[in-house]
């Protein structure tokens, strides 16, 4: 019974897996063709220079009406973010439009120290999109309000829910991997172990993504309240 609940709990995941991969395969695409308008820009080349504007302009325009009107869907990341996208502009109408938004979307009402800045590390952007998946379904998993009291009991939920989209197998996500890479030895290094075996390399690395997953998950909530 326990087999095919676990099977049929795959397959309904794999849908959500598939899309994940999809955007993340989309956006490598997206940022190496805007890396390499950015290195001919560099070098001169004043045709790539403005087209790269008038991308940034009509991106940014874009995401800030689509912020404008569903200000729901932005404001867990503006909310440990110091930084949003705009345009410098002399216009006033548009700075105040601007200021309204910061407003609307609570920009850096959560930040703390680098807040999202350093969502680009693959703890730190792991981290968040445990937090806004926990985020969407406290409900159902009975999740208390979180604060950094309650932080642990949400990253273990988090965890878990990890564990069950990856066969509890976090170490063999390649994406995953590099977050607790550096953990392999650490039985060895710590005097544990003279020698480590490929099953304790694997047992490290595992205990290493837990490690930074749940120091960047509280990083990025550390300035909640400690109620």
């Amino acid at each position: 019974m326990a087999g095919k609940f676990t099977k049929s709990l795959r397959k309904k995941k794999e849908p959500e897996l598939s899309r994940l991969r999809e955007i993340l395969d989309f956006c490598d695409g997206v940022k190496d063709r805007i890396e390499a308008l950015l290195i001919r820009s560099e070098n001169g080349d004043q045709l790539a220079l403005f087209n790269l504007v008038g991308i940034v302009v009509e991106t940014s325009n874009r995401i800030n009406r689509i912020a404008s009107v569903r200000p729901e869907l932005v404001r867990p990341l503006a909310q440990i973010s110091l930084g949003w996208p705009g345009l410098l502009s002399r216009n006033k109408a548009h700075r105040e439009e601007m200021r309204t938004l910061i407003d609307k979307i609570e920009l850096g009402s959560k930040a703390i120290g680098g807040g999202a800045s350093q969502l680009n590390k693959p703890a730190t952007e792991t981290a968040f999109e445990l937090y806004l998946r926990l985020q969407k379904n406290q409900l159902s998993l009975q999740l208390p309000p979180l604060t950094t009291a309650t932080a642990d009991v949400w990253f273990e939920a988090g965890w878990k829910m990890l564990l069950r989209t990856t066969s509890d197998h976090p170490e063999k996500n390649e994406f995953l991997r590099q977050i607790g890479e550096h953990y392999g030895e650490h039985s060895k290094n710590t005097g544990q172990q003279k020698r480590v075996t490929f099953a304790t390399r694997e047992a490290n690395i595992r205990a290493g993504i837990r490690k930074q997953l749940r120091q960047s998950f509280k990083g990025l909530l550390g300035c909640l309240s400690k109620d």
